[in-house]
């Protein structure tokens, strides 16, 4: 195994290098290298990081891979916080490294501190039972896969092993201020928390275990019956409607008050034909029977996403996950799932908007067909047509996927296939 870890030249970070090249934290048989970002936030002391981290790796023989950012011009470009803006472009650089170096999993050096943090954060800024489950010790998605070894140990025991044994790290001054909603939450209630009870670490990180198992009940009732959400008959016989609408309205970046409100128009059995919600990136059309979820506007040309390996991805509000699986014995896929030939398919390819001239050669027909004609044959709805996403061949027109509803006669899978490649949305 190839894990990636995530080093910034901090304790906990130098901790988890330390451990990881022991054989504490991961099986002795793992290859590992180290990503630093420099975020050049803090000047000369952002320069003294990523030289303390680089002798490091020069003098344990790691590779290292190093990436320098404009954080604040970023997050000025994108209207996010310094915060947010660090956030997504440590995140995507770490991915880009996993698709071209093949690791398989980035590691980071979140610890139960941190953990407890999070859930906090969650909670004063309304999440949900999903955020109350704080992180996870593996993600398990690649190309982000992300492990967290240390979420087991306390910040605590981390300052004690590295004092015990003299190792160096780097001090971050911004720690120590409360500029940022996490530092303030760290230095100024935390300590009350630690007061009233020593072991709240422990407590939280219970809590969190409880939770997820509940939310995964909940996940996978939400799972079971979203397909209902359409019907609004349908949805209002379920016993937890209100819960698989949230889901649903969530997904598609509606807020919480939008939600109650929906709900209160559901139970007044008031008329609902022409009325609208809307959302950043979509609008929910109410008729006297149904609901339907469509993006604000037409997609715009460049947002085509290049799939280089397997991976969940995202694309105009919809996820697909991508997978290598053994060729099952129904070749029939389930709803929501493609099976593709994966000799005939390889990397990379490209997932856009379909576009009026699009074409494809369904599996069964041996001519080529528009997918105007194919949505007609398939009497697809006006709100499911504009968020239609196809597969194509690197640099060629023609559509070899309709995702998830149709694939190619180019890639239909023969039973005596090893593997195919398996798409499905998510």
């Amino acid at each position: 195994m190839k894990i990636l870890l995530a080093v910034s030249g901090g304790i906990d970070s130098m901790y988890m290098v330390k451990r990881a090249l022991s054989g504490a934290l991961f099986p002795f048989d793992c290859e590992f290298a180290v990503a630093h970002c420099n975020f050049s936030l803090r000047g000369d002391e952002s320069d003294g990081d990523e030289a303390f981290v680089r002798d490091y790796c020069d003098a344990h023989g790691l590779p290292i891979f190093v990436a320098h950012f404009d954080t604040t011009a970023y997050a000025a470009e994108h209207k996010i916080s310094i915060e947010m803006a660090a956030r997504e472009l440590r995140y995507g650089f770490f991915e880009k490294l996993c698709i071209e170096h093949d690791f398989d999993a980035i590691a980071v050096a979140h610890n139960a501190n941190d953990n407890a943090e999070t859930l906090l954060l969650n909670l004063l800024r309304g999440c949900g039972t999903r955020g109350l489950r704080g992180m996870g010790g593996d993600s398990g998605a690649f190309p982000r896969r992300i492990l967290r070894p240390l979420l087991g140990t306390s910040r605590e025991q981390i300052q004690d092993f590295m004092q015990k044994h003299q190792l160096t790290w780097r001090e971050d001054r911004t720690n120590a201020e409360d500029v940022y909603k996490r530092n303030s939450l760290r230095l100024k209630v935390l300590p009350v928390f630690k007061e009233l009870n020593p072991a709240y670490l422990q407590t939280l990180a219970a809590d969190m275990e409880h939770v997820l198992a509940v939310d995964d009940i909940a996940e996978d009732y939400y799972l079971e019956h979203r397909d209902k959400v359409g019907k609004i008959a349908d949805l209002m016989q379920l016993k937890h409607w209100k819960y698989v609408l949230y889901r649903e309205m969530e997904s598609y970046g509606f807020n919480e008050d939008t939600w109650r409100d929906l709900c209160k128009l559901l139970e007044s059995g008031r008329t609902l034909s022409g009325k609208q919600f809307k959302s950043p990136s979509h609008i929910l059309h109410l008729s006297s029977s149904e609901l339907h979820f469509e993006p604000v506007s037409e997609p715009p040309d460049n947002s085509a996403v290049i799939v280089s390996g397997e991976g969940d991805y995202e694309i105009c509000g919809r996820r697909f996950r991508i997978e290598y699986a053994p060729t099952p014995k129904n070749l029939k896929a389930p709803e929501g799932t493609l099976y593709l030939n994966a000799e005939k398919l390889q990397f990379p390819f490209v997932l856009r908007p379909w576009r009026d001239g699009d074409f494809m050669r369904p599996l069964g027909l041996k001519g080529k067909k528009k997918l105007s004609d194919l949505f007609v044959d398939l009497k697809t709805p006006a709100y499911a047509k504009s968020r239609a996403i196809v597969l194509v061949p690197w640099h060629a027109p023609e559509a070899l996927a309709l995702l998830c509803l149709r694939t190619s006669e180019r890639l239909r899978v023969q039973p005596t296939d090893a593997r195919i490649l398996k798409i499905t949305e998510v």
